[in-house]
């Protein structure tokens, strides 16, 4: 009984750790054939148990205007040229990136796109709001198409987030020192 007690602290103070009034966001970039901004699954989930800083950035700390991450993408001829994850204001976009339809766009982890020229560069933005919500995402559940884009058509995908992966582990952790404690109470 008494390790479950403790598993049940640990669990409370991983949470407590868990809420403060900073905003932590990946961040890398890539911009040629080096991908691990894309592929690096290792690298994200290691930083958001806080086990490396490999990809950590505290917005809040290194400017308070900061109050999303973001996932900026540009495309061209279907390569992709730019992959940035990051912190965002909403309101500042890099020149060349910028169109009025990322004006005023929830943190709400959609992403919307815009065909920036008649060369096929195509911009995507994706904000949100919560702890490492910039991270892998899992295939969209729709695809935006040239056609979609004229509209600035939103396509959207749920990022997986620290704090659900800390949840399942105190639970499992848990469920384990019960069952023990359960077992080992039998004989």
């Amino acid at each position: 009984m008494m390790a479950l007690h403790c598993v049940m602290f640990i669990c409370l103070v991983i949470g407590i750790a868990q809420i403060t009034d900073a905003l932590l966001c990946y961040q890398c970039a890539i911009s040629g054939a080096d991908r691990p901004c894309i592929t690096d699954m290792s690298g994200f989930y290691n930083t958001s148990l806080k086990l490396t800083k490999k990809y950590f950035k505290d917005c809040t700390a290194t400017n308070p205007h900061w109050d999303r991450c973001v996932i900026e993408t540009a495309e061209s001829g279907g390569i992709i040229t730019l992959f940035n994850r990051d912190c965002h204001d909403g309101l500042n976009f890099t020149e060349g990136f910028d169109d009025p339809k990322f004006r005023n766009l929830p943190a709400n982890n959609y992403t919307t796109c815009v065909q920036k020229n008649l060369l096929g560069k195509l911009v995507c933005y994706t904000f949100c709001a919560t702890d490492f919500c910039n991270g892998p995402q899992p295939p969209p559940t729709k695809t935006c198409n040239e056609t979609e884009l004229e509209y600035g058509d939103v396509c959207g995908a749920t990022a997986m987030t620290a704090y659900g992966v800390q949840g399942l582990l105190c639970f499992v952790l848990a469920a384990f020192v019960s069952i023990h404690a359960v077992l080992g109470g039998a004989s």
